[in-house]
């Protein structure tokens, strides 16, 4: 089997963390063995998956790990939609709407330094999609008060994730 990398991973969400892990046979990540999920609880959910003899690491959040609000992440889920990878693989994604806002919520609320982030481009390409003006990450404040207005939309608060390894930062 090819290693992946260590620093590349596949973030998804599900609604059931242990059963995502049986049918796709994920196995806890080596290096954080002792920290996961299904020993004791654990904080981290850091997995690999075998996919054609390649070795690809999977960060499983799940409803309820306060990745971001529950009733957000089961919305993630309920609003996702069918996409075609290639002929013969369909997989789910986030709507555009939930793909955008998790990503800026990713970058200013669990990010060092989110001028700086790499999903930057891809969020003003999501912008720009939907007729929305390019967000300017270096200043916070703007960008916090267009997550906001969503997040009070929808009711969703901010949550500080279970998993120690994803930082939480309100400005």
């Amino acid at each position: 089997t090819k290693d992946y990398g260590t620093k590349k991973d596949v973030d998804v969400i599900v609604n059931d963390y242990y059963y995502f892990k049986s049918i796709t046979g994920a196995r806890a990540d080596i290096k954080y063995k002792t920290n996961m999920r299904e020993n004791d609880n654990g904080y981290n959910s850091l997995n690999t998956i075998n996919i054609g003899e390649v070795e690809i690491r999977f960060d499983i959040r799940y409803v309820g790990d306060n990745y971001f609000d529950s009733e957000w992440e089961r919305d993630v889920l309920n609003r996702r939609i069918n996409y075609q990878l290639k002929e013969n693989l369909n997989i789910f994604i986030p709507c555009l709407k939930d793909e955008l806002y998790s990503l800026i919520y990713n970058i200013i609320i669990q990010k060092p330094n989110p001028e700086k982030n790499k999903h930057i481009p891809r969020v003003n390409e999501l912008l720009g999609n939907i007729k929305l003006e390019k967000l300017d990450f270096k200043d916070y404040n703007q960008v916090l008060e267009f997550l906001n207005k969503f997040l009070n939309e929808n009711y969703y608060n901010y949550k500080k994730p279970f998993d120690k390894s994803v930082n939480f930062y309100l400005r």
